[in-house]
């Protein structure tokens, strides 16, 4: 009597688990399948909206002056192309003849000038942030929403999407507080205050993450490094082309803080760090670089995967972190010398 009822516990056990484990999975593929509609509908939303890689809704239209355009290569690059060849001489010709000491010390002088103003324009930028943050009060947030509006119109001939809003506030993107971000299932841009110019950058450069299709198949698909990659050059491109259609005083804060930053990643990146973001800034500059405006670069980036990227801007990437290496390569060695006993 007491076996039969064990039997049946045990029974009744393993059809209440059984009937549990039924309904945890009817629950999870609900769940499952709910997941995999909402990413559909955002994903078709996208594609409707602001179309494909292939036919993008949305892309800049209007030329600009390419003699206007400033670079990596154009602005740093040369000034360290220089420095390298003045260098390599001063070196050689120390070396054959150390009464020639004199011609080295004025040369990292006039380096280590240049290299404070550099600093000082830096601080500058730095403490123009400071100084006047906006704060995220509706009135700021119409300024900046109505120029990010009327400069989308200049360079696309169209009218901004009414479903992207755009607002100031503190930007949280997995957990971390950024300068902006972009969240295409909310279709919501959200900028942190800054001075006027540098929030109108940081917009510019989250709008440009709406209309590029690299965003959507990293979110709805393929979230490899490389997609991170393009995604991030394409909006750092469309940031750059949105300041030559800007007034010039305008232009020229807004240009100053985009220099600042490609310095400062093309730094980090040739003393060996890795992140997504820096290497884009500099693949953007490349690009900018090899088309000679960032309006054709960011036609290109929007449309093209990183496995068909031209080889020739791969090498512009490596070349300019190389420079940036080198000069200071062999400042350093200069300095060693001249720090040495007996100098």
């Amino acid at each position: 009597m007491e076996k039969n009822q064990t039997n049946k516990s045990k029974r009744t056990r393993k059809k209440i688990l059984f009937n549990l484990v039924g309904f945890l999975g009817l629950v999870l593929t609900s769940i499952s399948l709910g997941v995999k509609k909402f990413q559909d509908y955002h994903q078709d939303f996208q594609t409707d909206h602001f179309g494909t890689r292939e036919n993008p809704a949305y892309t800049v239209n209007k030329s600009i002056n390419e003699q206007d355009t400033e670079t990596y290569s154009s602005f740093y690059g040369a000034l360290y192309e220089k420095r390298i060849k003045d260098l390599e001489i001063a070196l050689r010709e120390y070396k054959s003849d150390p009464k020639l000491k004199s011609n080295l010390e004025q040369l990292l002088k006039q380096i280590n000038d240049e290299d404070q103003r550099l600093m000082e324009e830096y601080q500058l930028v730095f403490l123009r942030n400071q100084d006047n943050q906006l704060n995220a009060d509706s009135e700021n947030n119409d300024s900046v929403a109505k120029r990010a509006k009327t400069l989308f119109l200049s360079m696309t001939g169209k009218e901004y999407p009414p479903e992207i809003k755009l607002r100031l506030g503190r930007p949280i993107i997995n957990g971390e507080e950024v300068q902006g971000g972009y969240q295409p299932t909310k279709r919501r841009i959200t900028v942190y205050p800054s001075n006027f110019e540098d929030t109108l950058l940081s917009s510019m450069h989250e709008i440009g993450h709406s209309i590029e299709a690299h965003t959507k198949d990293r979110l709805f698909g393929n979230h490899s490094y490389e997609e991170q990659l393009m995604s991030e050059a394409s909006a750092y491109c469309f940031q750059n082309a949105s300041c030559y259609f800007e007034d010039p005083k305008t232009r020229k804060l807004m240009l100053q803080t985009h220099r600042i930053e490609l310095f400062e990643d093309v730094m980090l990146s040739s003393r060996g760090r890795k992140d997504y973001r820096i290497e884009a800034m500099i693949l953007s500059d490349a690009a900018t670089t090899h088309f000679g405006n960032p309006v054709t670069a960011f036609q290109y980036l929007q449309k093209t995967p990183y496995r068909e990227l031209d080889p020739d801007i791969l090498h512009l990437m490596q070349r300019n972190k190389s420079i940036f290496l080198r000069q200071n390569q062999l400042k350093t060695e200069a300095e060693n010398i001249l720090r040495a006993p007996g100098n």
